[in-house]
């Protein structure tokens, strides 16, 4: 979340560190780049937006936090629905150093940049969104199931709390919440699985050495 956000009539100073690292967003290029569903196709990501429909002197009348992940903007065309994520701004930034590419952006940050612009990328959304409903169940169910049998079903929690850990933090990703943050939880998820795939096989050999 930027240290400061100030809106002007030729578009929104945003200072991401104090007394630092900060940028102007040219009011113009931020209302073109409006990623609303009325300005941006949900399914392809095409541009439904006619720039030759967009002033040249617009500017933004009213701003709005949006949690502590975006902002809304009203323009002086009437337009306001569209939500800019901190994340999304921080990626784009016009500052120099930025894009003479002294801050190059690449890891984390590139992959979040790759999804967050992904055609549909709403449609992986709630996809994501599904299968982090279908594993928190999975877990619950785990969890009950492993406190009656004294967790003699590890792996499956292991597996379900994977299912979880790896939902979230391509939802982070896709809808550039904190690609850091993906990353993290995406190594979580794998220490799981791998974790999982090591109890299983333990419980198999256990039941070898029965026979």
């Amino acid at each position: 979340m930027p240290h400061a956000i100030t809106r002007r009539d030729d578009g929104l100073h945003l200072e991401w560190v104090a007394g630092g690292h900060a940028a102007l967003f040219p009011a113009r290029a931020l209302r073109l780049a409006c990623p609303c569903a009325g300005c941006v196709e949900e399914m392809t990501g095409r541009p439904l937006l006619d720039p030759a429909t967009v002033p040249q002197d617009i500017r933004p009348l009213r701003l709005a936090l949006v949690g502590a992940y975006g902002l809304r903007v009203e323009w002086s065309d009437g337009h306001g629905t569209g939500i800019y994520t901190f994340r999304w701004l921080r990626d784009r930034c016009p500052c120099e150093a930025c894009t003479a590419g002294a801050v190059p952006v690449v890891g984390p940050v590139m992959l979040s940049r790759v999804l967050f612009n992904l055609p549909g990328r709403w449609i992986w959304v709630w996809v994501w969104g599904a299968l982090l409903i279908v594993g928190l169940l999975g877990l619950a169910g785990a969890v009950q199931w492993g406190r009656e049998t004294h967790w003699k079903n590890l792996d499956e929690v292991l597996r379900g709390l994977g299912t979880v850990l790896v939902s979230l933090g391509m939802i982070f990703f896709l809808k550039g919440i904190s690609p850091l943050g993906g990353i993290i939880l995406a190594f979580l998820a794998l220490a799981c699985f791998v974790a999982a795939m090591l109890a299983g096989k333990r419980d198999a050999d256990g039941l070898d050495d029965q026979f």
